[in-house]
């Protein structure tokens, strides 16, 4: 699912405390290890904002984004002309049905490399929505391109529970209070979350939302499975951001790199 509207409009101050610049340079390290060939083009599934994709641009990578949040890839739009980010494209598109040409909008042929950060493959909470989304990533990859991707990894979700959590954050003179109350459906792997988001100025409320997330999460050999069954192989499993040790109950995310075969 995407963002709400206004779930969306506050997306960059939630979490512009997150290492774009250390996970941009995880993701370079596992290009280079695991690529056949060089490394030109790359496919962002759930691209957002352009966390990511605005220093993979920087590094000269072309870099096709998409998203299903028309607000999101609005602000993607407005970030790519400030920063006069001609290698980069971007346009709204469901990670389960997009479809790659034979050759992408920015000229480069079949991409080198996918990657899907921020834990988009946990929004595939039905098998079948796994399915279609390797299938569209397996027919935008050419042969011997890898797609990288971040999860949560279910032996640490149950090894430390989910508890709920309350953020403030300032926006000017305003406070935005973010609070997250969070379920195990155990039965189904997944943790559903309400958002529920609240605008102050002094005591009084503005503004407030709430929105609904359901997020997967997965086992190492279940995911292999799927992969296998849509035509990309298992290279490695690692604990996110550490390119050397595999995944750990200790640690939520995992990162997950598969080939084209």
């Amino acid at each position: 699912m995407a963002f709400a509207s206004l779930y969306a409009n506050y997306y960059d101050l939630f979490y512009g405390q997150k290492d774009y610049t250390g996970e941009v340079a995880t993701l370079e390290i596992l290009l280079k290890r695991f690529v056949e060939g060089s490394v030109h083009s790359i496919l962002s599934i759930g691209c957002g904002t352009l966390g990511h994709e605005l220093l993979l641009a920087k590094h000269g990578y072309k870099i096709f984004g998409i998203d299903q949040s028309t607000e999101m890839i609005a602000m993607a739009k407005e970030k790519i002309s400030a920063g006069n980010a001609t290698n980069i494209q971007v346009e709204v598109a469901d990670m389960r049905s997009f479809n790659v040409p034979g050759t992408d909008a920015l000229g480069t042929g079949r991409f080198d490399a996918a990657i899907a950060m921020f834990n988009i493959i946990g929004y595939c909470a039905k098998n079948e929505d796994l399915v279609a989304t390797l299938r569209c990533v397996r027919a935008a990859l050419r042969p011997g391109g890898i797609f990288v991707f971040d999860c949560w990894f279910a032996p640490a979700i149950f090894k430390d529970p989910p508890t709920d959590r309350v953020v403030e954050f300032q926006d000017g003179q305003r406070q935005i209070v973010r609070r997250a109350k969070t379920v195990q459906l155990v039965n189904d792997d997944l943790l559903e979350i309400e958002f529920t988001v609240a605008i102050k100025e002094g005591e009084k409320v503005i503004s407030d939302w709430s929105e609904r997330h359901r997020v997967r999460y997965w086992m190492v050999p279940e995911l292999t499975y799927f992969l296998e069954q849509n035509g990309l192989a298992l290279l490695a499993a690692h604990e996110f951001g550490n390119t050397e040790a595999p995944p750990s109950p200790e640690k939520w995310n995992m990162m997950i790199v598969a080939r084209a075969v």
